[in-house]
């Protein structure tokens, strides 16, 4: 249609020339970026911001970051017709929901160099993404089971939401294209300068609620340990956030490496001791163990001879004669998995 031929040739040209007048070019773009979403939107809108993006990444990265974050406030569902050339011998067609995929992937090959620009913002843009597309991806298992909790962090009030991420997380997930916008800046953390690494964990924690989000930074920071554990110690010290179910195995996996590495220092040992024991008095989402197990499988990574609480020397006495606690996901794509029962003793 006439918008689709309008917004392909136009928006290349405004890219271009964007320096000469910034104010109206970034007023068109706006505009543009306005009409996603919308039925009277050309169905390769998406296809030319994205397309565009490179160059908006490099003058104008406020702008880059309205871009991303409304392709991503959207999901396409509609499967009506749209051609994509071909002649009339030989037509090639494909449709709007196809075409708005090929959008978003698009946007996921350019997001590196949106991480080299400006890093902090693009994780902002990462978090954010996450958060606005995985209820939408995930509705049908939502059906109000997702119970959301509190706690505080660097003091400001944080939200944990249980979206069961630890079952589907992977192969089930692998249509969730900004969480591959959040393992990118993740990891993009891990290698960076000590004021960025922590920019970039900094804003994903305060833009996280969902256990999923959680779930990426924990895992992260269980291979980039040393970098990213003075980032993250933090929530090793929240008793509701170490004991929920989508991260509380990774949490589990970032002590034993922090330990290994030698970087916990005696104060920090202790605060993640206490937070162990306070597990039996928090009111956690809790889905697979109690309380008691919960601490048992967390103690079990950190090495005995760290262990100096009186309360956890104690039930390491009591529980000598038992078999450890293996401290590994609670499902598994493949042979393995297991689920354990909340109301072993």
């Amino acid at each position: 249609n006439l918008s689709s031929v309008v917004t392909g040739r136009m928006l290349p040209i405004i890219a271009d020339t964007f320096e000469s007048n910034t104010v109206e070019s970034e007023r068109a773009v706006r505009a543009i970026t306005a009409r996603i979403g919308s039925p009277n939107a050309a169905s390769n809108e998406a296809f030319w911001l994205t397309n565009i993006l490179s160059t908006i990444i490099r003058k104008d990265p406020a702008l880059a970051e309205s871009i991303c974050l409304r392709l991503y406030s959207f999901t396409e569902e509609s499967d009506e017709t749209t051609s994509m050339g071909g002649g009339l011998v030989m037509p090639l067609t494909s449709t709007r929901k196809q075409d708005y995929s090929s959008a978003l992937y698009g946007l996921t090959t350019r997001f590196k160099l949106f991480l080299k620009a400006d890093p902090v913002r693009a994780a902002r843009v990462a978090i954010k993404a996450v958060e606005m597309e995985v209820p939408r991806k995930r509705e049908r298992d939502r059906q109000g089971k997702w119970e959301a909790t509190k706690f505080w962090l660097k003091g400001r009030s944080e939200t944990y939401t249980a979206d069961y991420s630890e079952i589907w997380d992977g192969i089930g997930s692998r249509d969730v294209t900004s969480l591959m916008l959040l393992d990118s800046a993740l990891l993009f953390a891990c290698d960076a300068a000590e004021e960025i690494r922590n920019g970039i964990v900094d804003e994903v924690m305060r833009f996280a609620s969902l256990g999923i989000s959680w779930k990426k930074l924990m895992f992260r920071a269980k291979f980039c340990t040393e970098n990213l554990y003075g980032s993250v110690k933090e929530l090793l010290f929240v008793p509701k956030f170490i004991a929920a179910p989508e991260v509380t195995v990774d949490v589990g996996d970032v002590l034993k490496a922090a330990y290994e590495k030698g970087l916990v220092s005696k104060i920090d040992s202790e605060k993640i001791q206490r937070t162990i024991v306070l597990i039996a008095k928090t009111k956690f989402i809790r889905r697979y163990e109690r309380p008691s197990k919960v601490q048992e499988r967390l103690l079990g990574c950190i090495p005995t001879e760290s262990i100096t609480n009186p309360i956890l020397r104690a039930k390491l006495t009591k529980g000598a004669a038992k078999q450890k606690l293996e401290n590994r996901p609670f499902f598994r794509s493949s042979v393995g998995a297991f689920t354990p029962d909340p109301d072993r003793k």
